[in-house]
């Protein structure tokens, strides 16, 4: 055996020997491809024989090296790659998993327990209503459901799966509560900079537009006229005028329900370099207000990171808001970016009793909303609201006796367990909301009867045939769409394009690819704590209610 010693001047030796050979071999005529494979295999060679020799066999290194890459590659590009699909999926954060409900006694696959417990939830559902109209028809849904029952029975099939499994989930829902979890600061400014980013990117007309150009819309300017007098008046007179002669024959400049120079968000930009120029960056201003508040309110539900952001995002680009911005509509894209602030403190408040930042922001949002210049959202929002509270109020865990079970007493008890901490902190909101407002609220109040009020209802709108043109604006993205209408006031019909209706078509339209994305993603969808089932028992009757009212 070569002594080891010797081992890097015959490895040397080798070196030179292959170097000499490949350039003899090349000097003899022999192709480059060919001089170089062959100069190449000496050179490894040589390695080879060195590292042997040397103690460090080449089959120990390329096991170790295989070893440290394939380290590698999971540490920095697999493992990641699976914790972001991972975290995509499930958009909440971890929380102690509430009691599943007992599986039934299922004998059969389970779609047939699920598919005889639908047929019999709706019968029992539509056996009253129907009866009403028909007692034929609504005594033949009993029997039916009276069948699928004795059905289920017979196949030891549990045929109340569903109302059982209903019941549970209400149950787990409203029996505790979770605080949502802080959130570290470098990641919390990673995350509101790609908000902040978006928010550029999707206002990037605002503010690079020229200064002499104004808001377009055809009632931008009657609409926004209170910030144009206060900044004029500020300037010539270095004060706010309480009276706006300009318009008819004059009108209120503070204390009016139109004027939103009260707001801080909605005027500052104006009041101090013009109504022109101000609004166009206030529109930034409020789209990442919005933004931001989609980030707050994600963070109160227990969203981990993809979900906050993407639903921050959601709210910068959401088309209602840039539609009623573009067309003339500045008060109502304006009180959109309080909406996330309001859900988002209310919930707080409920998650975290302790603290009494909720209750305060609670209040302030809810007097910005109602200072930025129409009253036209404060009623949905009110009704939000209150339905957020009948929700996070109850608690329906019930009281267990010495055996541990729960007695049939608290059972019956289940939707007296009101969490009287939190309505008491909602009152005081509410009290803080009538103080901060009073300086609009109470004029408003005292002159009811002058003010204008909008046009009756009844009679007033227009009348759409929903299938022919109403359910195609949620798939149809084409501005060149027609739209019939129907004024029964007047008795006429009219053709409208909705490139000229932009309010109503980037209210309504949805692009295919999105609803899509929608319906696919709903079966990943898990909520996976108390505080995220517990939103979603007033998110879903709340979504029914608008897109009707709508």
């Amino acid at each position: 055996m070569t002594n080891p010693k010797a081992a890097p001047r015959l490895a040397r030796w080798l070196i030179y020997a292959a170097i000499v050979t490949g350039s003899l071999a090349l000097l003899l005529g022999i192709q480059r491809p060919y001089s170089s494979v062959v100069l190449l295999a000496l050179l490894v060679g040589a390695g080879v024989f060195a590292l042997e020799h040397a103690g460090y066999p080449p089959q120990r290194i390329a096991a170790e090296t295989t070893r440290r890459i394939g380290g590698a590659l999971w540490r920095w590009l697999i493992q990641p790659a699976l914790l972001t699909g991972r975290a995509l999926v499930r958009f909440y954060q971890h929380e102690p998993a509430q009691p599943t409900p007992p599986p039934g006694r299922l004998h059969l696959p389970p779609v047939v327990a699920w598919t005889l417990s639908l047929a019999l939830t709706c019968a029992a559902l539509l056996a009253l209503p129907v009866a009403a109209a028909s007692p034929a028809v609504g005594l033949a849904l009993a029997l039916l459901a009276a069948a699928v029952a004795g059905i289920g029975r017979a196949l030891h099939v549990d045929a109340l799966l569903l109302p059982r499994c209903a019941g549970h989930f209400i149950a787990g829902a409203l029996a505790e509560r979770t605080a949502p979890r802080a959130v570290p600061r470098r990641q919390m400014a990673l995350e509101l900079l790609l908000v902040l980013a978006a928010v550029l990117a999707a206002t990037w007309r605002f503010h690079q537009a020229d200064a002499r150009l104004q808001l377009s819309g055809g009632e931008t300017e009657w609409i926004t006229n209170s910030v144009y007098a206060a900044h004029n008046g500020l300037r010539d007179y270095g004060r706010i005028p309480l009276w706006q002669p300009y318009l008819e024959f004059g009108e209120p400049l503070i204390d009016n329900p139109v004027g939103f120079v009260l707001n801080p968000f909605g005027s500052g930009l104006s009041l101090l370099m013009g109504a022109a120029q101000g609004l166009k960056y206030t529109v930034v201003l409020l789209a990442l207000l919005a933004g931001v508040g989609g980030w707050f309110m994600g963070w109160a539900l227990g969203l981990a990171w993809p979900g906050r952001v993407l639903l921050a995002l959601l709210l910068v680009g959401k088309g209602n808001f840039h539609a009623m911005m573009n067309t003339g509509y500045f008060q109502l894209a304006h009180q959109q970016a309080y909406f996330p602030w309001l859900v988002g403190a209310l919930v707080a408040t409920a998650r975290l009793p302790r603290a009494r930042w909720p209750v305060v922001l609670l209040a302030l949002a809810f007097t910005l909303l109602f200072f930025a210049g129409n009253l036209w959202y404060t009623l949905p929002m009110l009704i939000v609201l209150a339905a957020l509270a009948a929700v996070y109020a109850l608690t329906l865990k019930p009281a267990a006796s010495a055996s541990g079970r729960a007695t049939l007493k608290s059972r019956l008890n289940f939707f007296k367990r009101l969490d009287g901490g939190f309505l008491r902190r909602l009152a005081l909101a509410g009290g803080l909301t009538v103080g901060l407002s009073a300086v609009l609220l109470l004029p408003l109040a005292v002159n009811w009867e002058r003010l204008g009020s909008h046009p009756p209802e009844a009679r007033a709108g227009w009348e759409v045939d929903l299938f022919r043109f109403i359910v195609p604006l949620y798939v149809n993205s084409d501005p060149r769409q027609p739209l019939e209408v129907y004024d029964p006031k007047h008795n006429l019909g009219r053709v409208f394009f909705m490139d000229s209706l932009e309010e109503f078509y980037y209210s309504f339209v949805l692009p295919p690819w999105f609803a899509v994305l929608i319906i696919a993603g709903l079966p990943l969808y898990r909520p996976r704590g108390a505080a995220a089932r517990r939103f979603a028992l007033a998110a879903w009757p709340l979504l029914v209610l608008f897109t009707l009212w709508g």
